[in-house]
């Protein structure tokens, strides 16, 4: 009996706890502008495969439609949620909300698109500047773990 009253009493307090804790989560990714800066991640990631491989200019259009249909803020928002639910302590939430609330945490938050597009083009450069070590890496691995010599596609060397 005492274990039943006492469930009865702590679930509404459980169920307080969860909404406050959501609705903090919920407060930090406004505070993050994540659906704009989300949207901002997913055309700079179009926009490096595309510089990347230009022949993929001609079917941006469609690429970048795919990428709203199964990957724009809308349908991933609640599993965003989720994740910040299970990595962040409500206490944590709040002191994140503080953060970006701050002069630096605004400016961050501001900067963080064009920073993470910034990197994306700098790792991306500096693999095309060692791509060929890259191949030629993987071409040695090949032989070796097949035995058999690796040729390059159309004589390429």
């Amino acid at each position: 009996m005492g274990l039943l009253a006492a469930s009865i009493v702590t679930e509404p307090r459980v169920r307080a706890d969860d909404a406050s804790h959501r609705a903090a989560v919920e407060k930090l990714l406004a505070t993050l502008n994540m659906e704009k800066t989300h949207a901002a991640t997913l055309e700079g990631i179009l926009q490096q495969q595309v510089r990347a491989n230009p022949s993929l200019g001609l079917i941006q259009d469609t690429m970048r439609d795919f990428m709203n249909k199964y990957m724009a803020w809308s349908t991933l928002k609640e599993d965003v949620v989720k994740l910040y639910l299970e990595t962040f302590s409500e206490e944590e939430v709040g002191e994140l909300n503080k953060f970006y609330e701050s002069a630096a945490g605004r400016k961050y938050v501001e900067k963080f698109p064009a920073l993470t597009a910034r990197g994306m083009a700098l790792a991306q450069e500096r693999l095309q500047a060692h791509l060929p070590e890259l191949q030629a890496a993987l071409k040695a691995a090949a032989e070796k773990r097949t035995g058999v010599p690796q040729t390059n596609p159309a004589g390429k060397k």
